[in-house]
């Protein structure tokens, strides 16, 4: 519950420090290996199989009641986090990274709620992802392609013209573009 001082101190006081909480359009994603996406399928197949079992034994119901129960919830959590994402401020979560509140202000307060929110919704949204990745992998959605160099020059007027190399804004020098490589 916010306290007075958490009011006072932040009434209508910069509204940027709160998180948003977006709404999911199209999964735009571009192709991933075969791998990477049988891998996160299994886990989730795993994890769902595993719940499902657990529910069929300690649940003293019939079993089409459960699996219906059970996958009309899934259905519904799945849909949930796919279409729902929670963006929470990370640089206003309270003092020590989240873990004391800040007195004076409450946006805190909601930042941290929709961190929580996020945690919740994130195996939801690993679940949605994979489903459409393999769909990706199998050609039945449209995967992002970016466009080749040419449409680029055409498109943005670029005409062959190079890139200048990255310059560090501390010292002015020229940084070496393989500075990262091994």
């Amino acid at each position: 519950m916010p306290s007075f001082c958490e009011f006072s101190g932040e009434s209508d006081y910069d509204r940027r420090q709160r998180g948003t909480i977006e709404i999911q359009g199209d999964y735009v994603a571009r192709r991933k290996p075969a791998w990477l996406v049988l891998g996160k399928l299994a886990m989730v197949l795993f994890v769902v199989g595993f719940a499902y079992a657990l529910a069929l034994r300690h649940i003293d119901w019939p079993a089409w009641k459960i699996s219906a129960v059970y996958f009309g919830v899934l259905l519904a959590y799945c849909g949930i986090a796919y279409l729902v994402r929670p963006n929470p401020n990370d640089m206003n979560m309270g003092w020590g990274g989240g873990l004391i509140n800040d007195p004076t202000q409450y946006s805190d307060n909601i930042n941290r709620g929709l961190r929580d929110l996020e945690c919740v919704l994130q195996p939801g949204q690993l679940a949605v992802e994979s489903v459409f990745d393999l769909l990706i992998l199998c050609g039945m959605h449209r995967a992002y392609e970016p466009p080749e160099e040419q449409e680029l020059e055409q498109t943005y007027g670029l005409s062959g013209t190079p890139i200048a190399p990255p310059v560090s804004p501390t010292t002015g020098r020229t940084l070496s573009p393989d500075r990262f490589d091994s």
